[in-house]
């Protein structure tokens, strides 16, 4: 296990775990996280599906400390649309829709392009 010596921040973490990582595939999960079984297999299988996709993202299951669920159903437009930079706008929308929607830095990505974005910025 690789153990930071100090605090070095979220962004500068998440490049580290990348640049550590050597699959195929890669996710970013938090300590306090969990993923139901049969997750990860989907999705490999959805990316293996479709080469097109540098990545992909799902719905997912906030849980107070009490262990009270929350989820929301969504009903609208997903970033399929066959112009990337449609699709790509369609994901910034996600970021400001809320929790309990979507959260696209923890879905499943091709890790090789991942590290071709130059990674996060600081």
């Amino acid at each position: 296990m690789n153990v930071n010596p100090s605090n070095i921040g979220l962004h500068q973490n998440m490049n580290r775990v990348l640049r550590l990582a050597r699959g195929t595939f890669f996710r970013w999960i938090s300590a306090d996280d969990w993923l139901e079984p049969g997750y990860l297999s989907k999705c490999v299988k959805t990316l293996e599906d479709r080469p097109d996709a540098i990545g992909l993202t799902t719905g997912f299951t906030l849980y107070s400390p009490e262990g009270v669920a929350r989820w929301k159903h969504y009903r609208g437009e997903f970033p399929s649309s066959g112009d990337a930079a449609q699709r790509f706008e369609r994901m910034l929308w996600f970021y400001h829709a809320g929790d309990a929607i979507y959260d696209p830095i923890y879905g499943l990505f091709r890790r090789s392009r991942l590290l071709e974005t130059g990674m996060l910025r600081r």
